[in-house]
């Protein structure tokens, strides 16, 4: 259990690919002392070589299985986490809430919105200027995240950003 109860919090974010996530996991985390797991720069970095789109699922699953317990542990010492995975749906987004619930930890969810145009214009600039710890989405990719895409309701009381930059 929590030893230091209430002060550690799981900070979940859901949203379509560039909604703003990554951006908004970095402010947070500062914001509230915390550490942060980002999927896309764990797959990236112990999978760079490997990871394409038959393997990714393979590959993600990998990474929840070694750093779900590192989040558990973390947050029954006190440390809170912002998990910057990108919880598309109902039952990824209940999995790493049972992380905290737990443990008894705090946690929020953060719902970054975006309309399709901006998401797809944002695809399209991050395409032409990947950084590190980014993966390139093809057209075809984005439109299966977005139909498989399950917006929070009201039973995850979730908390709505939408960032304009």
């Amino acid at each position: 259990m929590l030893k230091k109860q209430g002060q550690a919090g799981l900070y979940l974010l859901c949203g379509l690919p560039c909604s703003g996530k990554t951006t908004f996991a970095g402010r947070l985390a500062e914001e509230k002392e915390a550490v942060i797991f980002s999927l896309d720069q764990l797959v990236l970095t112990l999978f760079p070589e490997e990871d394409n789109f038959e393997t990714h699922r393979k590959y993600v699953q990998r990474v929840e299985d070694t750093f779900f317990p590192i989040v558990q542990d973390l947050l029954c010492k006190g440390c809170s986490v912002v998990m910057d995975f990108p919880g598309h749906t109902k039952l990824e987004r209940e999995r790493m809430r049972q992380i905290a619930i737990q443990v008894g930890a705090d946690n929020h969810l953060y719902h970054l919105q975006a309309d399709l145009e901006t998401v797809s214009n944002r695809a399209q600039r991050r395409n032409a200027e990947l950084k590190n710890g980014e993966y390139f989405i093809p057209d075809w990719l984005l439109s299966m995240i977005i139909k498989k895409f399950e917006p929070p309701d009201d039973s995850e009381n979730p908390i709505k950003i939408k960032l304009d930059w």
